[in-house]
């Protein structure tokens, strides 16, 4: 490939994987079994769990030797691939970015209207989450992977949820439209102070210019008036 890497060891280095796909492709497999007398199904749960902790160690080590690698050839890769200058300049302009919308992000920030639509939105947000794992099976009806829509649901998939399911997904749906709208008028405020403090930046330094090209006025000292009078 582009990298210029084996390809034997690339496969080889990539069968591992199996160890990780092969429990929740098992765990899968067996819930699309029809026949509640088969020995497979009892293993569903314990290949699922299995998976999960897998997939779980996994990813703590990919973490672990990645971090570890990283910092061991650390002078290595800074010298091979050091860091270009629109990369710096990208990153000084995403810490500025942050920067400014941690200030703005403040509960005294964001004003009064906002601070209204947040204790809303959470109110909606954990009451809906709370009503939908404790209360599921009133919001949903009982369907599975071998029920049919068309004998179970009546021809419609929507008809699994009830109207207190609706209800619920609207509170929710709720939160999160406001968490949009307050997200992109966040990030509009954003743009237009870092607008305004690079319109600043740019000014101070054409003053900063104009200040060092100018001459500067000649200062008249004593001695020179001095000179000057006895000419006269």
């Amino acid at each position: 490939g582009i990298l210029g890497l084996p390809l034997s060891q690339m496969l080889i280095g990539s069968l591992p994987v199996i160890v990780i796909v092969f429990p929740m492709g098992f765990s899968g497999a067996v819930l699309t079994l029809t026949d509640e007398d088969n020995v497979l199904l009892q293993y569903s749960p314990a290949m699922l769990t299995l998976s999960l902790m897998i997939q779980g160690l996994a990813l703590i080590l990919a973490v672990h030797f990645t971090k570890k690698a990283r910092d061991e050839k650390i002078e290595e890769i800074e010298e091979k691939a050091p860091i270009d200058e629109e990369v710096r300049e990208y990153q000084e302009a995403k810490q500025a970015a942050v920067q400014v919308k941690n200030d703005f992000i403040h509960w005294d920030a964001i004003g009064k209207h906002y601070r209204i639509g947040h204790c809303v939105a959470n109110v909606f947000m954990i009451t809906s989450i709370h009503i939908l794992q404790f209360l599921g099976t009133l919001c949903f009806l009982p369907f599975e992977v071998q029920n049919s829509i068309d004998e179970d649901l009546d021809g419609s998939v929507f008809n699994v949820v009830t109207d207190l399911g609706w209800f619920v997904l609207g509170m929710f749906t709720v939160a999160c439209l406001y968490l949009i709208v307050f997200t992109r008028a966040l990030n509009k405020r954003v743009s237009e102070e870092l607008k305004e403090n690079e319109n600043q930046k740019l000014k101070a330094e054409a003053d900063q210019g104009i200040d060092e090209d100018a001459t500067p006025p000649k200062l008249v000292t004593g001695m020179e008036d001095a000179a000057t009078f006895s000419k006269v």
